[in-house]
């Protein structure tokens, strides 16, 4: 039986690699039929927590051609596998001289983490862990209908950021550590999404994130609020959800799709864009109806 399978296993590699010719095949005819030309540039490669980054691309699509242009910070740990801690992608806007010119500015966040070894001090190798960190830009021609048609990434060295320095003996802390950085940010950016899904941000929901902006940052003129709003709906913050379900606590994912549903419901009944985004984040924070079922009875028992 063994030698039958054996066979059968020989059979099968050159299937695969056939497979993957042809699929790489026809993604290479796709691009060269859809795009006529792509460059991508950063504007440095050594970069400071806080400090920004200029993406350039130059794109020129055959014909009259939809495309799109995407840039991503981000950040990947790698141990014995790769693991996307942070992800945070924004549209390239076009030049108005030069309509195939594309840019935009990117932020390496105050928490990011660089590569170094795990452990409460760094002199103390004793059994310490060495996380290699690597922040890229990554780039995405996207057709109108969505399909991407080329990537590219680009390298940032963060020699000075910040090192995983709680007593991290297992990934897990690391993941635990890496939401609490980000938590902030990417409850801010989920939820003007969420408001944003079904059209339009409404009174109720701005007024909604004006005040939690508020106890966020101190930040209360209507005018900075609103064009943080602004700069949210142009990106999307991610963690890895892997990270997300497996290692954050429980009742860290509860509080933060708490956020969500309340959001949800300060203007009235939930949409259906809205029901399909909370469907969403269950799945991303590995969470089912029944997890979430006692926190949504006391957001609607709270009233609006």
């Amino acid at each position: 039986m063994a030698v039958y399978l054996f066979g059968l296993a020989l059979c099968l590699i050159p299937l695969t690699l056939a497979a993957g010719t042809l699929r790489a095949a026809f993604e290479l005819a796709r691009r060269l039929v859809t795009l006529r030309a792509t460059s991508f540039d950063v504007s440095v490669t050594t970069l400071r927590p806080g400090d920004k980054v200029e993406a350039s691309a130059r794109v020129r699509p055959r014909g009259a051609r939809q495309v799109t242009v995407h840039a991503r910070l981000t950040c990947t740990m790698f141990d014995h596998r790769s693991h996307r801690l942070y992800a945070s992608s924004l549209a390239m806007v076009p030049s108005s001289a030069d309509p195939h010119a594309y840019a935009v500015s990117l932020t390496l966040p105050e928490y990011a983490l660089r590569t170094g070894l795990v452990g409460d001090s760094p002199h103390d190798a004793v059994g310490a862990r060495r996380m290699l960190v690597v922040w890229t830009v990554d780039f995405e021609v996207r057709a109108a209908s969505g399909t991407v048609l080329r990537r590219s990434s680009r390298g940032i060295d963060v020699p000075r950021g910040r090192r995983p320095k709680t007593n991290l003996r297992r990934i897990s802390l690391l993941a635990i550590d890496t939401f609490s950085s980000i938590r902030n940010d990417m409850l801010f950016n989920w939820l003007v999404h969420l408001a944003a899904c079904d059209g339009a941000v409404t009174s109720a929901e701005r007024r909604f994130l004006h005040e939690l902006l508020e106890e966020m940052t101190g930040m209360a003129a209507d005018a900075e609020t609103d064009a943080r709003v602004e700069q949210e709906l142009r990106r999307r913050l991610v963690i890895d959800d892997e990270f997300l379900g497996r290692y954050v606590p429980m009742e860290a994912r509860l509080e933060f799709y708490r956020a969500l549903f309340t959001l949800a419901r300060c203007d009235g009944a939930i949409d259906q864009r809205e029901q399909a985004f909370l469907v969403e984040a269950l799945k991303v924070f590995k969470l089912t109806a029944d997890d979430v079922k006692t926190v949504e009875a006391e957001v609607l028992d709270a009233g609006p």
